[in-house]
């Protein structure tokens, strides 16, 4: 393939080198932070791919993005005696769920990207504060007590109860996973985790070595990709530990110093990539670690979050749809993106290499050369 020549004949390769040294940010920053447009807290984000995503917060917040958060645009009417909204859900770009746990009665749910949000109403036997929430497809999940609580219209509910185990093991249960409709599971505070393939009929323990009962850390919820494929965090913050056998055995491995502040939010995409938010020290220094094998090794993507009037930020959640990009939310209405930087970016259309950054791009639309060959920054800004 030639390359594309500007009308003054200067070869596209030479402008773009003059790009870069205008725009730096491309090929050196790895976060930048958005214009929200809101300066409420923000305690929870989920992004359905690189363009498409949701941020939810205090005073009843939920914003939306179609650009990948160049612009986000408010949902719902702010109302400042309003929801907390605490978790947000989207099990694709138009189905999605968003509550406070602070207010147990209060779901909302679109199914249509939230352009509508609709109150969610579950049953009253299902409002117990310790519920367990989770969402799959169109079925939304809630386990409390004994029972297991499933709708697949928002409307009728079906019940299935496993007293002898469940009331056994549901007094400490910090998170719940459904792959479908049958095939789920939940993790207790002491790393138990209890597997269902029957839509919650019975249900089958499988539970952790002493040991790592000892080291597991009961403040960090576990995060399972499936029935099989999970990982916790230890107490001491050094080590998580993974299983591919649904909790039968688990394999520590190594993150890193345990002389952070803390480690939070596991966020696993496959079986291959996750991340995890990592406080580093105080004063709103933070961090998110990535691995792409599973969890065998770990990378630092620094985050360096501007103080505010407080003295620093808590980020209070991540959401990354792939292992180039993401977003991390908090206080004030902050929102920071993370995206690969140049020089990492793999080739292929959506990423901004020098082959392919202007690919897309009509003929009639390229950027203007200026004598030397360098892109005017007019240009430059509008094809950021």
């Amino acid at each position: 393939m030639q390359p594309l020549r500007t009308r003054s004949g200067e070869a596209l390769a030479v402008g773009c080198l003059f790009f870069l040294a205008l725009v730096p940010s491309l090929a050196r920053a790895d976060w930048n932070e958005q214009d929200s447009g809101v300066k409420d807290l923000l305690r929870a984000v989920h992004f359905v791919s690189p363009e498409l995503g949701w941020a939810v917060g205090d005073a009843s917040t939920i914003i939306h993005t179609k650009n990948g958060g160049r612009t986000w645009l408010r949902q719902i009417p702010r109302d400042a005696n309003g929801l907390k909204l605490d978790s947000v859900i989207f099990t694709s770009p138009k189905v999605g769920w968003t509550r406070s746990s602070r207010d147990i009665k209060k779901i909302l749910h679109t199914t249509d990207g939230g352009a509508t949000w609709q109150d969610f109403p579950i049953p009253d036997e299902a409002e117990g504060g310790g519920a367990l929430h989770t969402a799959v497809g169109s079925s939304y999940f809630v386990l409390t007590g004994s029972t297991l609580f499933r709708t697949d219209d928002g409307k009728d509910w079906v019940t299935t109860r496993d007293f002898d185990l469940l009331s056994q093991y549901l007094d400490y249960g910090v998170g719940m996973w459904f792959t479908d409709k049958d095939n789920g599971c939940f993790a207790r505070a002491n790393g138990s985790v209890v597997t269902t393939a029957n839509g919650g009929k019975t249900w089958q323990v499988q539970p952790m070595a002493h040991q790592l009962q000892m080291e597991f850390n009961d403040k960090m919820m576990p995060h399972f990709i499936d029935v099989k494929t999970g990982w916790v965090l230890s107490k001491g913050h050094s080590l998580i530990h993974a299983t591919v056998d649904g909790g039968k055995t688990w394999k520590p491995q190594q993150m890193g110093p345990d002389d952070v502040r803390g480690r939070r939010n596991i966020q696993f995409i496959s079986a291959k990539v996750g991340h995890v938010l990592t406080e580093t020290e105080a004063g709103g220094k933070w961090a998110v670690q990535q691995t792409k094998d599973g969890g065998k090794t770990w990378r630092q993507l620094e985050l360096q979050v501007p103080l505010d009037t407080y003295g620093g930020r808590y980020i209070q959640a991540l959401s990354f749809p792939d292992a180039e990009h993401g977003w991390v939310v908090a206080e004030h209405g902050f929102i920071a993106r993370y995206q690969v930087p140049m020089t990492e970016a793999p080739k292929g259309k959506g990423h901004r290499t020098a082959e392919n950054l202007f690919a897309d791009m009509p003929k009639d639309a390229y950027p203007k050369f200026g004598p030397a060959g360098g892109i005017e920054r007019a240009a430059a800004r509008k094809w950021l």
